[in-house]
């Protein structure tokens, strides 16, 4: 349903468009957009202690990003952050398959545990992460500040060696 591939040139005109968007910036954690805390983003390589993918579907429509961040090589756990950018597509399976194909390529690189934090709001968000095999484990109170005062979240993790991941979606 969808492939993970590196940034192109050009991608950053459609990141650059979805962080004008209330509600994808809404949705996606941070305050910031990622073309605005990372420049270039053709630059961003798996090296280091993170893991960027751009995500689009079948026909090559540029849907979002995932990302594995604050990677542990020796502990074999990372954090996990994704953005749907296109908000016409939400509610249709691709932010799943996108997390499913990224956990099939922290799997591959011998990555054991994967975590995130997601707002108790996201129902549909967490509803997606559960059938990734995601299990909740504690709620932040105030985990996050935003603009409308602190919010709550919800620390969810996946244990990869009781998971089989297999994708043919990563590029």
């Amino acid at each position: 349903m969808v492939r993970l591939r590196p940034f192109r040139a050009g991608d950053e005109v459609h990141v650059a468009a979805w962080g004008k968007d209330p509600e994808v910036v809404r949705h996606y954690f941070g305050r910031r957009t990622l073309a605005e805390v990372e420049g270039p983003l053709v630059e961003l390589r798996a090296a280091g202690g993170r893991i960027v993918r751009a995500f689009e579907s079948a026909e090559g429509e540029l849907l979002g990003w995932v990302e594995l961040r604050n990677i542990a090589w020796r502990s074999g756990a990372a954090e996990l952050r994704i953005c749907i950018g296109r908000r016409d597509r939400w509610g249709m399976g691709y932010g799943t398959a996108a997390v499913r194909a990224i956990l099939a390529e922290a799997a591959a690189r011998r990555l054991r545990h994967v975590h995130l934090r997601v707002a108790l709001w996201n129902q549909r968000a967490i509803a997606s992460y559960r059938k990734c095999g995601f299990r909740a484990q504690a709620v932040l109170r105030a985990g996050r500040r935003r603009a409308e005062g602190m919010e709550d979240l919800m620390l969810m993790t996946v244990d990869l060696a009781s998971q089989a991941f297999v994708t043919q979606s990563v590029v």
